[in-house]
């Protein structure tokens, strides 16, 4: 009688991940990146963009309650009204000008109770 037989599981050879970093396009993409983010359109969009994201009537919850969708909604306001501050100031207002009635309502840094 013959013994059974064994297969002999061969591997793949192991190639080695080359990773090539290259310091100029990391250097090019931070000053695009620094750029951008200092545009005031950049920030006004995003101030948009949160908006769109807040919830609103009709909306598909889930499980999610009342008040956790107000407290959402609230967040998502004052992340936009922060973002639109952030665009004003950027836009380098000269000293003495007073800041619009539109960007002083809200708290700058409210306490939501998370730790």
């Amino acid at each position: 009688m013959t013994a059974p037989a064994t297969r002999v599981r061969r591997r793949a050879p192991r190639r080695r991940l080359l990773i090539r970093v290259d310091p100029e396009r990391i250097q090019l993409d931070l000053i695009r990146d620094t750029l951008r983010l200092s545009e005031p359109a950049t920030w006004l969009r995003r101030a948009e963009d949160i908006e769109w994201a807040a919830p609103r009537p009709g909306d598909f919850t889930g499980r999610a309650n009342d008040a956790g969708l107000e407290l959402r909604r609230q967040r998502c306001q004052l992340k936009a009204l922060n973002c639109r501050r952030h665009a004003w100031l950027l836009k380098d207002p000269e000293p003495g000008t007073p800041i619009p009635d539109e960007l002083l309502g809200g708290n700058w840094a409210p306490d939501w109770g998370i730790a």
